[in-house]
């Protein structure tokens, strides 16, 4: 599982939500670019994916990525579908607002992961 939030209490805090669930954990990482290496050197089995991260950067280019690959992928975010050119990209793609709920978002990992 792929995890990408600049915020790094709440990345810490995914990471360790998603471990204790018993799915290991890439990264998390805090900026695409490095996410995006670690996609091309060993493609995760799903992601969660923060929209923004930080100024002007987004997790637009991870979340196309992923998707050439196949990958499933879920959003985490503020912003309504209207307010986001990332969530606007990529209609279907299921989001979580923030503050996470982790019980369902640990939902929509085993039900994504084990299949």
């Amino acid at each position: 599982m792929l995890i990408l939030d600049d915020e790094v209490i709440v990345a810490l805090d995914l990471a360790q939500t998603v471990e204790d669930a018993g799915f290991s954990v890439s990264g998390p990482f805090h900026a695409a670019a490095p996410a995006l290496q670690a996609i091309e050197q060993a493609p995760p089995r799903a992601a969660i994916l923060d929209v923004n991260l930080g100024g002007q950067k987004t997790s637009r280019d991870v979340a196309a990525l992923l998707s050439d690959m196949d990958v499933p992928f879920i959003f985490l975010t503020g912003y309504d579908v209207s307010g986001s050119d990332v969530l606007e990209a990529f209609p279907a793609v299921e989001r979580v607002s923030k503050p996470v709920d982790m019980v369902g978002l640990i939902g929509w990992v085993q039900k994504t992961v084990v299949r």
